[in-house]
């Protein structure tokens, strides 16, 4: 087989950052400045492509069924291909099965998904030109304000960086090789979802544009009455905070959040700082939730769901594949992986979903408030709504129960205590919240029955304590904390410690030992620059770049050290790329979210084989998008519970909760 590598540069009026690949293709001014390639190796050629040449070197390999095109980040080169080379143009069409990705491949081995941070984190040869990619940039604007493409040094120097470019990709092809067949396959899969994307229902977007642009007139001028700032977005708030009496260290969502739960609701006050933990004077508090609703997400997602619409109503390209290191997807674009979760309530109960629809529809930022208070609360809350089934279909969506909790507990051995966590259903919370409260505990002893929950559900890799009473209870005494984590560990799953420290002796040995070591069916081992982590399922996690090292347990002293032998790996973690210390809790996530995927991907494959075609992905969840008259929750309900042998023979319990509907909903 013969692999060219390509790669185009192009420029458009439509921002590809909003719009995605799809919609900047589509875009009649996206013009082609030039398209660089290497067969098998050689030096790269470029050119531009016009109208299709058929004696051009390049269409030799486009004819040929047997070629394979390799991209980094192919789904951009295939839109291009497709709706220019291809519709515009008049070049051969390239199937999806004749393209290979290498920014696939990265994400499964967990390298960084950017191709400069990849050929940097594995020191390749070639790097990329990262100075071109600004001159690129800049003449795409020119270019945007009526300049004609020329053969100007400019026009040159794009052409030696697209050129780069692809010296680069086929270097990283080398090194990384294929995804395999198996993966090769979910690959595949996931870019038949992307294609075929989710339609958005465009009028209520605009009705809720509108709402925010109306609630956020009145909003920013109480906040600039009340603080003298003339932005809500300016720096200028935290020294304003500071002269009246609240030291914050940045004004971060998830820092404001803190800080006003502290206030309003003592349930979770995350991961603040103690010197943080203050109570929030009237016009402080006022100010930050001013703030907050101003710089809402919600309102960001608004924009972005009109900007990437394509010319068929659907957005497509909204998930990444192996976004995450574990295998799950990653959401893009409108990040359907964190739409807020609903919030609104009238007289405590949940708003009826088709109310909040209909009254969102008005556009009218009055009669929302009127109805629930806030009104960008209330488009917050109706966000999922915006989703819709195309006319005919309707969704059919299904969400594996419980998976991680009960993956965890199967895989360790309490095969029984697993199935009592999905038979028992929330009985299981309440058991355990009154055991550590030492007093019966019903659901509706709201905040006793979520610690309850949040031990039995959050508790399976190794969180101590204090990170308990960090995340969950920052009002609970230390004792209770304590207590909570001890019912967790020596009650309620005393085999999931042994499984924690059993995985982190084998990765360590192996690492150590340059052999392979397995423990709970999960063998490490040793390949080229990678610790691989072969699941149960036969996929592997990759870990790049193991070294041993000796850290110091938690409690070691000067006096009385503690070390013990570790190992650390580099992984691209909260935007950087870090040497991160392994422990027996990060290894058990690792696998138990990988499994989890596993058993999310075989349930797609069987709704996809039973004419349940999938349009996104959120989390553990599948959605599907069907004619009205095929609509079946039971159908998509019995493929995802069809367990692979690898799970059976662990015992996992593995059930779905699904529904159907036309609106998107959580």
């Amino acid at each position: 087989m013969i692999s060219v590598v390509l790669d185009f540069e192009t420029w458009s009026r439509c921002d590809l950052k909003k719009a995605g690949a799809w919609r900047y293709s589509e875009d009649p001014s996206t013009e082609i400045i030039c398209l660089a390639y290497s067969v098998d190796g050689q030096p790269p050629a470029a050119f531009r492509p016009s109208a299709y040449e058929p004696d051009h070197p390049f269409a030799v390999h486009v004819r040929e069924p047997a070629t394979m095109f390799v991209a980094h980040n192919a789904a951009f080169e295939q839109a291009i291909w497709e709706n220019i080379m291809y519709r515009r143009l008049g070049w051969p069409a390239v199937p999806i099965e004749r393209w290979h990705d290498t920014m696939a491949v990265c994400a499964m081995k967990s390298l960084p998904l950017k191709l400069e941070r990849a050929a940097a984190a594995i020191r390749l040869g070639f790097q990329k030109d990262t100075e071109g990619t600004k001159e690129t940039l800049a003449y795409g604007r020119l270019m945007a304000d009526g300049e004609t493409i020329k053969a100007t040094q400019k026009f040159t120097r794009i052409v030696n960086y697209c050129k780069q470019d692809v010296r680069v990709e086929e270097e990283l092809h080398r090194h990384l090789r294929g995804l395999g067949a198996a993966e090769r396959k979910v690959w595949l899969l996931d870019q038949a979802i992307n294609r075929r994307g989710i339609r958005l229902d465009l009028p209520l977007v605009k009705a809720c544009r509108q709402i925010c642009r109306d609630a956020s007139v009145p909003l920013a001028k109480e906040f600039t009455a009340l603080t003298g700032i003339e932005k809500p977005g300016s720096p200028a708030l935290l020294p304003w905070l500071a002269n009246n009496g609240v030291v914050l260290p940045n004004l971060q969502k998830e820092t404001i959040d803190r800080a006003l739960k502290i206030e309003t609701d003592d349930s979770d006050a995350g991961d603040i700082a103690p010197e943080d933990s203050v109570s929030l004077p009237v016009d402080c508090r006022l100010a930050l939730d001013l703030r907050r609703q101003l710089s809402s997400a919600s309102v960001k997602k608004l924009a972005a769901m009109e900007a990437c619409v394509a010319t068929d109503g659907r957005t497509h390209g909204l998930l990444q594949y192996h976004g995450a290191t574990t295998g799950r997807w990653a959401g893009r674009l409108l990040q359907p992986q964190n739409f807020p979760r609903p919030s609104l309530k009238v007289d405590s109960e949940a708003v009826d979903s088709d109310q909040l629809v209909s009254v969102l529809q008005t556009g009218d930022a009055s009669f929302v408030s009127a109805m629930y208070g806030n009104p960008i609360e209330a488009v917050a809350s109706g966000l999922r709504h915006l989703l819709i089934a195309d006319l005919g279909n309707t969704f059919v969506v299904g969400d594996y129960s419980k998976i991680e909790c009960v993956i965890v507990l199967a895989l360790a051995g309490q095969q029984h205590t697993a199935w009592e966590v999905i038979e028992k259903g929330s009985a299981v919370y309440t058991d355990m919240a009154s055991k550590i409260f030492k007093r019966p505990v019903a659901k509706t002893d709201l905040a006793e029955y979520t610690i309850g929950k949040h031990v039995v559900l959050g508790c399976g890799f190794q969180m101590g304590w204090r990170k308990f009473k960090s995340r969950y209870g920052a009002n609970l005494p230390e004792e209770l904390c304590q207590k909570a984590i001890r019912e967790y560990r020596t009650v309620f799953a005393p085999a999931v410690p042994k499984l924690w420290y059993a995985l982190e002796d084998a990765a360590v040995r192996c690492v150590w030992d340059a052999r392979p070591v397995e423990s709970y069916g999960i063998e490490y081992r040793l390949e080229n620059e990678w610790l691989t982590a072969r699941l149960p399922s036969g996929r592997k996690l990759w870990y790049f770049d193991p070294k041993p090292v000796r850290k110091a347990m938690p409690w070691s002293t000067p006096e009385e050290p503690d070390i013990r032998a570790a190992f650390e790996y580099s992984a691209w973690k909260l935007g950087q790329w870090k040497r991160i210390v392994a422990y027996g809790g990060l290894l058990t996530e690792n696998v138990v979210q990988a499994m989890a995927r596993d058993l999310l991907v075989n349930g797609m494959f069987e709704a996809e084989e039973t004419g349940y075609p999938v349009v996104l992905t959120v989390h553990d969840e599948i959605v599907c998008e069907v004619p009205h008259e095929k609509a079946d929750s039971y159908v998509l309900k019995q493929c995802m519970e069809t367990v692979p042998t690898w799970a059976r023979h662990i015992g996992i319990p593995v059930v779905a909760e699904c529904w159907t509907g036309e609106r998107y909903r959580k």
